[in-house]
């Protein structure tokens, strides 16, 4: 349940310059379909009896609602320094702290897209299931760019010539300059515009003078080129009923156990698009940097929403009264 938002929060440390991209076409292949948010730097192609599933933010797809059988694809620009290497490193060490168990398979030179890649093979225990997973990550263009899968154990053998299928079709777009126009609509606040894409079922508004993409797919903005403090918003569906509260405590023992230094500092609660949120503020260092992250957390149509504020120490003061308009502004459609 706590994976991905164990994954945000550690994308967010590693990521201080969020990417503005966009698709041109490419000819589906035979027998596959699209499984792509609009401006990726990256094609997903899943066979057609998959499901594909955009809702949250991410591309993807399943093949099983009552199995755990799905894969996904992401993407972030590297922090100066970053290698290949490290990122993996990195990744092992939250499945590590994140699930019950965790069985190491191979780490093996593969290639993405066509691109130099490494593959890490791996099993993992939650809830009493066992899945067998694979991650295929590449560094190109200053982005690491992963397609990761999951399988329930018991099934990999049956869907594996479909997961060798997606790895054989995964490509890369070209980069190409992104339209900055500021898209708005007739809600927006003054002196604001929208950096989410119109297929969520909410909308989210920042400061006219921040940075965002709305057609990439990803609903997060930045300061700017020198200020890369940044506000994103991920949604998860958890497992059973679980207040936000209760997601946050989980997931608070995930971040104890994979930053060396993680204090909470406070907490309160708000209103965010009429239902009631809690805010955690919390500090982790990453080397000789303090990073301050914002976290809100509500429940929406069974969904656990998270608005994540980060910024180094210096900067996190300063940009507060844009992050409260944020939350202010955010809404459902």
């Amino acid at each position: 349940m706590f994976k991905k938002i164990l994954a945000l929060a550690f994308a967010l440390l590693l990521c201080f310059g969020l990417i503005s991209c966009s698709n041109d076409t490419l000819e589906v292949p035979e027998g596959m379909q699209s499984a792509t948010l609009d401006g990726e730097p990256f094609y997903l192609f899943v066979p057609q009896n998959w499901t594909p599933n955009l809702s949250s933010g991410v591309s993807g797809a399943y093949i099983s609602s009552s199995d755990t059988i799905l894969v996904s694809a992401r993407h972030f620009t590297v922090a100066d320094g970053l290698t290949l290497d490290d990122y993996m490193a990195n990744c092992i060490a939250g499945y590590e702290a994140t699930y019950d168990s965790f069985e190491m398979g191979e780490q093996v030179a593969a290639v993405l897209g066509g691109e130099d890649a490494v593959r890490l093979s791996y099993k993992v225990k939650k809830s009493e299931k066992e899945l067998t997973c694979f991650q295929i990550s590449t560094l190109c263009r200053g982005e690491i760019i992963s397609l990761f899968a999951y399988c329930d154990s018991a099934h990999y053998d049956t869907y594996k010539e479909d997961f060798d299928q997606i790895v054989k079709q995964f490509r890369l777009a070209e980069k190409t300059s992104a339209s900055v126009a500021p898209v708005i609509d007739k809600h927006t606040p003054d002196g604001m515009k929208i950096a989410s894409g119109e297929n969520l079922e909410y909308v989210f508004y920042v400061p006219s003078a921040w940075v965002c993409n709305p057609e990439n797919g990803m609903s997060e903005a930045y300061f700017s080129a020198d200020d890369k403090s940044n506000v994103s918003v991920t949604s998860y569906v958890p497992e059973g009923t679980v207040s936000p509260q209760d997601y946050f405590a989980e997931a608070e023992k995930r971040y104890q156990e994979l930053f060396g230094e993680y204090t909470r500092t406070k907490e309160e609660t708000r209103t965010v698009a009429d239902r009631k949120a809690c805010t955690y503020y919390y500090t982790v260092k990453d080397g000789e940097n303090t990073f301050c992250m914002m976290q809100t957390l509500f429940s929406y149509n069974e969904m656990i929403y998270s608005i994540t504020y980060t910024a180094t120490d210096k900067n996190f003061e300063g940009h507060m009264n844009d992050v409260e308009a944020m939350l202010r502004a955010f809404r459902f459609r």
